[in-house]
């Protein structure tokens, strides 16, 4: 993630996810058309994605759902959505810390948040698989149409990501 927060900055910003480009356009960093053309292209990215992990382990056997996330075995729904918001939350508030807020230096950005989701992935893995991202879910869904719980993949991180949002934007930037 770090690396391709890298490599896209300059051409999107750095837009991978839409809950946190929920969160950009909710708290007015980004406008509503270029809100939605990357929302559009982040989706049809996590579909190229799945189709890609689907031509690399032909014939494996359909439980794997092409890496679709899924809740860890005794997990509740509330449970999934809750841990998705929370992780979401801290990598929303690592993008505003580290890329939004003028005063941070924007060349830790990519790593800092690469850090936070690789220990989202160590912490939360066995629960939810740490997706973080509705994207990231939505690809593999859709190519292996296996749609339990996919709710979970959306209304977790769009909670976790408006919560960071909003509350980085109006109670720090916004003092400022």
């Amino acid at each position: 993630l770090a690396a391709m927060v890298y490599a896209t900055h300059h051409i999107s910003g750095g837009h991978l996810n839409p809950a946190i480009t929920i969160a950009l356009w909710s708290t007015k960093h980004i406008r509503g058309m270029h809100a939605i053309g990357y929302v559009v292209a982040q989706l049809i990215g996590g579909i190229v994605a799945a189709l890609l992990v689907k031509m690399v382990f032909v014939g494996v056997s359909p439980q794997f759902y092409l890496g679709d996330a899924m809740l860890g075995t005794g997990v509740s729904i509330g449970m999934g959505i809750f841990v998705e918001a929370l992780f979401t939350f801290f990598l929303v508030w690592t993008v505003f810390a580290t890329v939004i807020d003028r005063r941070a230096s924007p060349v830790i950005g990519g790593l800092s948040i690469g850090m936070v989701m690789a220990t989202a992935i160590l912490i939360a893995g066995n629960i939810t698989m740490a997706a973080l991202n509705p994207a990231r879910s939505f690809g593999p869904a859709v190519v292996s149409s296996h749609w339990d719980y996919f709710y979970v993949y959306w209304v977790g991180p769009i909670i976790g990501a408006l919560i960071a949002g909003f509350i980085y934007q109006y109670g720090i930037l916004k003092k400022d």
